[in-house]
């Protein structure tokens, strides 16, 4: 895949966690995992961990990721 940001290739790989990896517009963590309607829950899996599926740059240290759809 080619960066959208320098036109550089970009490597796919792994965006791994053991809880569920969340993106949100608020800065604060909630201690109870209360998702709020903003929010977009980004990785899946249980056993393994959590994990999304990214592409990186490395020479302009960006990523790309894909919002899995929401079950």
């Amino acid at each position: 895949m080619q960066c959208p940001y320098c036109d550089g290739e970009m490597q796919y790989g792994y965006i791994k966690c053991e809880r569920p990896f969340v993106w949100s517009p608020n800065k604060k963590i909630h201690l109870i995992n209360i998702k709020r309607k903003e929010d977009i829950q980004l990785s899946q899996g249980f056993w393994d961990g959590c994990y999304v599926e990214a592409y990186v740059c490395p020479a302009c240290k960006k990523m790309v990721l894909d919002i899995p759809d929401e079950k």
